[in-house]
């Protein structure tokens, strides 16, 4: 599965999802970019996905994203037995990596759970 976003390949990985799957993580990076590309420049983002441990139908997934901005580099990962929902988490800890860094640069502390 091969999706490219502004000009760079945003994910690698696996290439027997069949669309449907393939349409719904392609609409989850992209509001999540969105999301991202408000609260700092983004340069680069990579997410490289494995399926692990396939059993009948059920298919495990691990996610890595890697994005670089203008503040440095960030990582990610995040596994579960949908693409969705391991991309999802994936996503959600780099948001949280962004938010801790950009609040701790402004001197700010953030609410707990964050």
């Amino acid at each position: 599965m091969d999706i490219t976003i502004s000009g760079h390949k945003a994910l690698t990985g696996e290439k027997k999802e069949d669309p449907f799957n393939t349409m719904i993580v392609d609409k989850q990076i992209r509001n999540e970019l969105a999301k991202l590309s408000r609260r700092i420049l983004i340069n680069h983002l990579m997410v490289h996905l494995d399926r692990h441990h396939e059993e009948g139908k059920r298919v495990k997934y691990s996610v890595k994203v890697r994005m670089m901005t203008e503040r440095g580099s960030y990582f990610s990962h995040d596994y579960a037995w949908d693409i969705a929902g391991a991309v999802r988490g994936a996503l959600r800890n780099l948001e949280r990596e962004v938010v801790k860094d950009i609040e701790k640069s402004r001197g700010k502390s953030r609410p707990r759970g964050l």
